[in-house]
């Protein structure tokens, strides 16, 4: 799918940044880190 297509059926941002970094691997990742805050800003970083 056309990721603007999908970004306009996904209008969260957050939801966005969250489902572009588990179809980059990242979640792993990011779901080991207990600090929330660390978690949000490693989303953040890959932010489109």
């Amino acid at each position: 799918m056309d990721v603007s297509a999908w970004c306009r059926q996904n209008s969260s941002r957050k939801k966005f940044r969250k489902d572009v970094a588990t179809r980059k691997g990242w979640r792993f990742s990011v779901a080991k880190r207990k600090n929330k805050e660390e978690k949000d800003n490693i989303l953040d970083s890959f932010s489109i």
